[in-house]
């Protein structure tokens, strides 16, 4: 699992590059919305903003569950797809989102339930 906070993390990370390069996009899309509205020296566990969690194995929803045990089960704001990716968009509140990352071959029942009925 690795977690990305502002979009310099994605220089640092060597499995960023093996994400296909429209996932590569997606999540450099929301890092950059989020380094503009909420700052780029914000601290995204303390402050408003966010930030991208991108899970890589089935042992990551263990560590995920730990860390926010209603992500597993949430209702998404939006579910997208890219190539064989799932980008799901969380509102932890009104300035605070979580934007988790994951193969669609290891996306739970209800997140896959949710890419039909989301909007985008």
């Amino acid at each position: 699992m690795h977690h990305f906070y502002h979009l310099n993390d994605t220089n640092h990370c060597s499995d960023f590059s093996a994400l296909p390069a429209s996932v590569q996009i997606m999540i450099q899309n929301v890092l950059i919305t989020l380094d503009q509205c909420y700052g780029t020296t914000r601290d995204p566990i303390k402050d408003l903003g966010g930030y991208v969690v991108v899970l890589s194995a089935a042992d990551d929803f263990a560590i995920l569950n730990q860390i926010n045990p209603s992500l597993i089960n949430a209702t998404f704001e939006y579910v997208d797809e890219a190539n064989d990716y799932l980008g799901c968009l969380y509102f932890a509140g009104s300035d605070y989102h979580i934007f988790l990352v994951l193969p669609k071959n290891l996306a739970p029942p209800n997140i896959i339930n949710q890419i039909d009925s989301s909007v985008g």
